[in-house]
């Protein structure tokens, strides 16, 4: 760059052409273009975006630079020369920061992935898939009969499980195989750049053969260039540690590991580094699973971590941790990702997760059931991020039908009285866990709701719980009086009474409600309720009829 008082002048290569006119050209005389030469020109385009996807390249000043998502990958945008031997990607006036994921539509609908006309996001594969239609169009000298404008809704229609491309068009097995690769519905699957442009590099007479190149493909994502010297130095505040899992060397990384909680300049720690640089190896071994089952995604899930979130579902999507963990009160065995997102609440990392995870039925209860039933609605979560309905509304469509949910259920949650009204008809259903409409109106405090309700008075889901016990459970007064009468004395599964449920969880104006109907009924070890608040600690309890007066916590 030069400049000369307020002028800037930019010395730039100069091409002869762009990739768009060379394909015509070959189309208006009818000459395929060589083999030698379509891979010549698809290796330098995966080498380049091999180059703008990596998290560690550096600017001219030593700055790290982001990964980047071009976005408008196409013919249009590649320049090339004379002889057609070198080409670059021009125009990268749509791309963006690959590490954050805004929804948008731009680029060329061609050339666009799935992804980008259902969810209107886009990310690193998306470029891939655009590769992968440029090649195609090299090979065959038009465009695969999928590439077009998609709406959101035709595309869903289209787009489904187990749909592959048509690659009759494409005579050369090897071409056939790479495209197989990248033409995959799930982003997460495909190669990356670096790994399409290790293909390339490697073409040659003695691994020339598909089997030989799938395996290489196969072998493991392993991320474009692991760093050189150069690069591992671009950030002074890197300690070993981080050079070492950026350049996926897993030797070094055992021997600083002692280094892990460190953090650079930019706030982030090795683990993150080795997520972004795409070596699974190395976050396995930064945050190795536990012996519950437990991995880096679920830690990254219990944090509330959402950048972490996002960069570890390539990883470990789909992985259940067979142990036992107790999130806001419920018990959760064979646990995935997404179902303790969903039991904390976080919306944001839910949204993340359901395309991967959600819909399929587990060992215990859907995701769906635990954001609905672990919401406390008078409970101040400090978490300003905690939104269980929210879960719950981006659950319903991927998880309504496993949980069994009815339309009278999720009115029920959301307290539509008007909805409830026109599905009474619907009274008396069950989900997979045995609850009822009623007992979500208990649990969420919807009096309205009781009293169009009744009628389901009485019954007892899978755990023998009443809709009364939720009401006491969860501190609903109002609920506790129309549900006392029908539902008052009733004991679940481990002998507990609605009474007990509200002195343990200090509901005093529930308890009093209950106290003259169940303080002297006993449990399964021949406790009453009056018992609970010693075995909490209490060192002073007052002796009086009602419950509520023998609470008085220390």
């Amino acid at each position: 760059v030069l400049t000369n008082d307020d002028f800037f002048y930019v010395v730039m290569d100069r091409y002869h052409g762009d990739l768009q006119q060379f394909i015509t050209d070959h189309k208006n005389t009818q000459k395929p273009i060589p083999k030698e030469l379509l891979i010549s020109i698809a290796r330098q385009l995966a080498d380049a975006l091999a180059y703008v996807h990596t998290p560690c390249k550096v600017n001219e000043r030593g700055d790290v630079l982001p990964s980047i998502v071009h976005r408008d990958l196409k013919p249009d945008n590649v320049l090339m020369n004379k002889d057609g031997d070198r080409v670059v990607i021009a125009d990268f006036g749509l791309c963006k920061d690959a590490q954050h994921d805004e929804r948008t539509f731009a680029g060329s609908s061609s050339y666009m992935a799935l992804k980008i006309f259902i969810h209107q996001k886009t990310s690193p594969a998306s470029d891939i898939w655009a590769l992968g239609v440029i090649i195609y169009e090299l090979a065959t000298l038009r465009l695969p009969s999928f590439s077009q404008h998609w709406e959101p809704e035709k595309a869903k229609e289209f787009f489904v499980d187990g749909w592959r491309p048509d690659l009759s068009a494409i005579e050369d097995a090897f071409v056939k195989m790479v495209l197989e690769k990248i033409f995959v519905l799930d982003p997460a699957k495909r190669p990356t750049a670096g790994d399409i442009a290790i293909l390339f590099q490697t073409l040659n007479t003695s691994a020339s053969e598909p089997g030989a190149q799938n395996s290489l493909l196969d072998e493991g994502h392993r991320p474009y260039g692991a760093l050189d010297d150069t690069n591992l130095k671009v950030n002074s505040s890197w300690t070993p540690l981080m050079r070492a899992a950026a350049a996926g060397d897993i030797k070094a990384v055992k021997r600083h590991l002692s280094k892990k909680g460190k953090k650079d300049n930019r706030k982030d720690m090795a683990l993150m580094i080795a997520a972004r640089a795409g070596h699974e190896d190395v976050v396995e071994l930064l945050d190795p699973t536990d012996k519950y089952g437990v991995t880096a995604l679920m830690k990254a899930v219990d944090r509330n971590d959402m950048e972490m979130v996002e960069l570890l579902i390539p990883f470990q999507k789909t992985k259940i941790a067979p142990g036992k963990v107790k999130i806001n009160g419920r018990y959760m065995c064979k646990g995935t990702a997404l179902m303790r997102a969903a039991a904390h609440g976080y919306a944001r990392i839910v949204e993340l997760l359901v395309e991967h995870e959600g819909g399929v039925r587990r060992v215990g209860w859907p995701a769906l059931m635990l954001a609905a039933q672990c919401y406390l609605p008078n409970h101040p979560f400090a978490d300003p991020f905690v939104d269980h309905p929210k879960c719950v509304e981006l659950l319903m469509e991927r998880e309504g039908s496993i949980s069994k949910w009815t339309e009278l259920m999720y009115a029920t949650y959301r307290g539509d009285v008007d909805t409830v009204r026109s599905s009474l008809h619907m009274k008396g259903s069950r989900d997979v866990g045995g609850w009822t409409a009623l007992m979500y109106a208990a649990a969420q405090g919807h009096e309205e709701i009781i009293e169009l309700l009744r009628e389901e008075g009485g019954m007892m889901n899978n755990d023998r719980q009443t809709a009364l016990m939720w009401a006491a459970r969860n501190g609903h007064p109002g609920c506790v009086r129309l549900l006392l009468e029908k539902e008052g004395g009733m004991l679940d599964k481990y002998g507990g009474t609605a009474l007990m449920w509200a002195v343990f969880q200090n509901k005093p104006r529930c308890a009093k409600l209950l106290a003259e109907r169940e303080k002297d009924i006993k449990g399964a070890r021949g406790e009453t309720a009056l018992d609970i608040p010693k075995g909490l600690g209490c060192t002073e309890i007052v002796s009086v009829p009602m419950v509520s007066d023998l609470f008085y916590w220390h």
